[in-house]
């Protein structure tokens, strides 16, 4: 079952980043953020998706009726009488139609990779494993957002499981692929928005990103942490770019502990 932000009543996220001058200028300055593409995600087996085949033989059929549809879409050179027979036979043998459907799996892969975007989000600013996998080895920042803006309150929470899901070929609906992932990252806590590409989009009901960029609403950036590592020159060029945004915005620093591991940030996130 989906939960979101909003389901969840979590008030605040947080986003790990390299510091980028160009790109957290565009954040704080003009509310623009970039979505990932999902085959940059570290974890191999994110947002790739096995599918299984239905037991049931009329929901096997209607299966192999959508496929049967979509192949007529993109191959409309083979016959009606051939496209038939190719159809009786998927459907009465359920071995070869989950080995058509491996071979689909990649296509979807690809398919997924193009359309879709995604912004991760985490309830845990302080995470030293965080920190260093996506903040540049600590030198980076982390964004804090108020999840309580009409567009972010739909970040979902990703479902961590121990074993590889399967889902249904044909749901175009179903986005659970974008949010399932190994029991492995539940450390992380993560949320995900999730966004079509204008150019590619389907009529689902997604945010819509233009070259993996989205406008923020006003106000859902609240504040910055930056990174126990960071340069002295990256410190003052973040305190710059927040100087002149007149935006008001709260900038927080993270410090290692000297007697324990444990990440302390000043001013504290009450």
């Amino acid at each position: 079952m989906i939960r979101t932000a909003l389901d969840n009543r979590v008030s605040r996220l947080y986003h790990y980043q390299m510091f980028h001058e160009e790109h957290l200028t565009n954040t704080v300055e003009r509310g623009i953020v970039k979505f990932a593409n999902p085959n940059s995600f570290n974890d191999p087996w994110d947002c790739k998706p096995t599918f299984c085949v239905p037991e049931n033989a009329a929901d096997r059929e209607a299966l192999v009726q959508w496929m049967a549809a979509a192949s007529a879409k993109h191959d409309p050179t083979l016959d009606t009488a051939a496209r038939a027979r190719r159809v009786e036979e998927f459907i009465s043998n359920p071995q070869l139609l989950k080995s058509k459907m491996d071979e689909a799996a990649a296509e979807m892969w690809r398919q997924i990779d193009k359309r879709y975007r995604v912004y991760c989000l985490t309830t845990k600013p302080g995470c030293p494993l965080m920190w260093a996998h996506y903040a540049d080895h600590h030198r980076g920042a982390c964004l804090e957002f108020d999840m309580r803006k009409l567009d972010l309150c739909a970040a979902i929470q990703v479902q961590y499981t121990e074993m590889y899901p399967s889902f249904h070929l044909n749901d175009g609906k179903d986005l659970s692929p974008l949010y399932t992932k190994s029991f492995h990252w539940q450390y992380e806590e993560e949320y995900r928005l999730i966004a079509q590409e204008e150019s590619s989009a389907f009529p689902v009901d997604t945010m819509i990103t233009s070259n993996q960029l989205y406008h923020l609403r006003a106000g859902s950036l609240t504040s910055i942490i930056i990174g126990a590592r960071a340069s002295e020159q990256d410190r003052r060029t973040i305190r710059e770019i927040v100087s002149r945004s007149n935006s008001g915005l709260l900038i927080r620093e993270a410090r290692c502990a000297p007697d324990r591991y444990e990440l302390m940030i000043d001013p504290p996130i009450g």
